[in-house]
């Protein structure tokens, strides 16, 4: 066992061993006043649980409450400078799947692919997916084969936070993540009656999603979590091509997660997870440009370019961790965690579907069958220390990652260590200035970040930000070893070096009162040696296939953005907008100019929202519009799971406007949705056209017995 490893199992020995300590002194103070307990009732709380006890002679009741700690998985749980969401603000935003929280904040660009399931691409400022670290409670999720994150699994209604950190700060969470952080912070109950929750959602071609939770104290402090969710499209349909809108282009996707809290005290909690995800995806590689005579790449069941290919994925993701309030102070949290994930990916291209009315001219002579198999293991130790004056946070972590197999890039294993600190300071009270830095040991070499930000507060409602930061982002496994020609052979390793990225952002934000608030920032973005993914087809007797590869620049790369959010209300109507300015250079692909994004993109929402029904009908009705500029965009290489340049065409600018409903009455939340009013014919990813007109519906209702 690696020596670091065994320091951290020293840790996990002695915490047990001192909250035992600390819990046995309590209850030995306790013994004194308090006889056998008679009666417990637990008021329900996520976060507090009040116990009333009655002593043996019924002369006295004596309170105990118990704090669960709270934001166990937060990377800053005391800091104000970290964008968040929560789970309040959820079932007000008119989501499939996380992307679509995601959207809400400025910076962001999801590459929807207008099928559920599909692996949607994210960028930030212009930096894509392999730059951009999703994290669980503070553990990458990322793929240690290609760097990125399927959206797409993650189940929403689990969510109780997430953390959104974007500029000079990004990199301090996790390796390769200078582009942005996205930290999803599960769930987490304590609740002495049964709780549930179902979700249900529905739409046209068989779209239909379904998220259904379990909650209760089995016994005094052990809480017990389940939940499943499962999400479909077109899965059933095997007579009408397993189309969704297009041939193949099912879902069908399942989740299983299990929580176990026992919180032993106000200062010590164990958390154990265990998530499961099962799926089942068509991938035809997007809608043809040659479509019969009179048809359209609009059209339902449009000719598309693969009927044969999908993936199958197996996961699972288990997560200790032990959370405590060092002395008892609640304003200092020390976690250890635990985890393991391991993933099987299966892509498949057999031509072994049969489809009624698909001849002999829609195969595409193409037999493959890959295997990606991986899995990865480490402790992470985190310390967080809040004062009136500073914040502070320290961590520690070990990752091993096995590739047990890989048709494509062979076995490997890689062992990192890393360290990360952060210093935030409040100097008088409107000014606060933070440093931080990040160091990870990794193949034989050193990955360095350092930067400083800083806030100040110049009258009230009017704050100015800015800060700069340098950072790296290393070749993932992929990168380095992905096959160069369409034999399939794990290639030799490539000598690619680390990307330098620096970055450096400005803004500021106004407030008046509760009725408007906007920021406005400029952020630019240098990358030294950066890497790029490319594409070109290699004609064989197996057919023409779309091959890979990676290249590395010597020149820089600069992105610069301009980034605006702006949030009004006057009486009950309220207007919320995001605006993104991206200037970045066209590139030189097979002797083309192409914009690879949009120079402008923005969404903006309007909506009555109010009481109504003498308070029991929580209302929110309006519209949503988004607006994207022209660009040639990226489109999916599903095999290897990247993004390459279009060049075949240029599209945009698009725009299109939903209509939405939200209402909660009592317990229930129903959703109606009607994307597109104006049917609107326009893509986000070549060739992927969005509906020209959708409707989904449903309920998510809270049961208490």
């Amino acid at each position: 066992m690696p020596a670091q490893l065994k320091f951290l199992f020293l840790i996990l020995l002695f915490f047990p061993a001192a909250a035992f300590t600390q819990i046995k002194n309590t209850e030995d103070r306790a013994a004194d006043s308090t006889s056998v307990l008679r009666r417990v009732q637990v008021h329900d709380s996520t976060t507090t649980a009040t116990h009333t006890v009655e002593d043996t002679s019924g002369t006295k009741e004596k309170f105990v409450r118990v704090n669960p700690i709270p934001l166990a998985g937060a990377v800053e749980p005391y800091g104000d400078s970290t964008k968040t969401i929560t789970q309040s603000e959820i079932p007000w935003i008119e989501y499939r799947y996380i992307g679509d929280v995601l959207w809400t904040q400025p910076g962001m660009y999801i590459r929807d692919l207008a099928s559920p399931g599909e692996n949607n691409q994210i960028t930030i400022g212009g930096v894509d997916a392999r730059a951009i670290g999703f994290l669980v409670n503070g553990i990458s999720g990322n793929s240690p084969i290609t760097g990125t994150y399927d959206l797409s699994l993650f189940p929403v209604d689990d969510i109780e936070r997430i953390e959104f950190i974007t500029g000079p700060r990004a990199f301090l969470y996790g390796m390769n993540t200078t582009g942005g952080t996205i930290n999803v912070v599960t769930k987490s109950f304590y609740t002495g009656k049964p709780y549930s929750r179902l979700r249900y959602s529905q739409g046209v071609n068989s779209y239909t999603q379904t998220d259904a939770e379990f909650s209760q104290n089995i016994f005094n402090k052990f809480n017990f979590t389940f939940g499943l969710a499962r999400n479909a499209f077109g899965s059933n349909l095997l007579d009408r091509q397993y189309a969704g809108r297009f041939p193949n282009s099912n879902n069908d996707e399942w989740s299983f997660r299990t929580k176990l809290r026992y919180d032993l005290s106000n200062s010590f909690n164990i958390l154990f997870s265990h998530y499961y995800y099962q799926t089942w995806t068509g991938l035809n590689d997007g809608v043809s440009l040659q479509q019969p005579t009179g048809g359209s790449v609009f059209s339902d069941f449009a000719t598309v370019n693969n009927y044969d290919a999908y993936q199958k994925i197996f996961q699972n993701d288990l997560n200790l961790t032990f959370a405590a309030h060092p002395g008892g102070d609640s304003l200092q949290t020390t976690t250890l965690s635990f985890f393991y994930s391991n993933q099987l990916r299966l892509y498949r291209d057999e031509e072994n579907r049969i489809y009624p009315g698909i001849t002999e001219d829609f195969r595409n002579h193409i037999f493959l069958q890959s295997d990606h198999q991986f899995e990865n293991y480490g402790a992470l130790l985190r310390h967080a220390w809040h004062t009136s004056f500073q914040d502070f946070t320290v961590s520690l972590e070990e990752e091993n990652v096995n590739i047990l197999k890989d048709d494509d890039i062979g076995t490997h294993h890689e062992q990192r260590l890393s360290a990360s600190a952060k210093e935030e300071v409040t100097l008088l009270s409107p000014l606060s200035f933070a440093v931080f830095g990040r160091v990870d040991r990794y193949r034989q070499g050193n990955l360095f970040g350092l930067g400083a930000d800083a806030h100040l507060t110049v009258i009230d409602g009017i704050s100015l930000f800015g800060g700069a930061s340098t950072s790296e982002r290393t070749p993932t496994l992929q990168e380095l070893y992905w096959p160069a020609d369409s034999s399939h052979m794990p290639a030799t390793r490539l000598f690619l070096s680390n990307e330098h990225h620096q970055t450096a952002e400005a803004g500021i934000s106004l407030a008046a009162a509760e009725q408007f608030n906007a920021t406005i920032s400029y952020e630019q973005r240098t990358i030294k040696n950066p890497i790029s993914v490319n594409a070109e087809f290699s004609s064989s007797t197996a057919g023409q296939e779309q091959v890979i590869h990676f290249v590395q620049s010597s020149s820089s790369q600069t992105f610069r953005g301009i980034n605006a959010a702006v949030r009004s209300s006057y009486m009950d109507f309220h207007f919320d907008a995001n605006v993104t300015y991206l200037h970045l250079s066209t590139i030189q692909y097979d002797s083309t100019a192409l914009r690879l994004l949009p120079e402008w993109y923005a969404d903006g929402s309007l909506y009555y929202r109010n009481l109504l029904a003498g308070g029991h009908l929580d209302l929110k009705i309006g519209f949503r519009a988004r607006y994207i500029s022209e660009q040639n965009g990226m489109t999916p290489n599903n095999e290897s799971e990247m993004y390459v340049p279009y060049a075949l065409a240029s599209f945009g600018p698009s725009a299109d406007v939903d209509f939405f409903l939200i209402g909660k009455l009592g317990n229930a939340y129903v959703h109606f949705i009607w994307e597109n009013l104006t049917a609107n014919q326009y893509m986000l990813t070549p060739i992927y056209p969005m509906y020209d007109r959708n409707v989904r519906f449903g309920v998510s209702w809270v049961f208490w017995n």
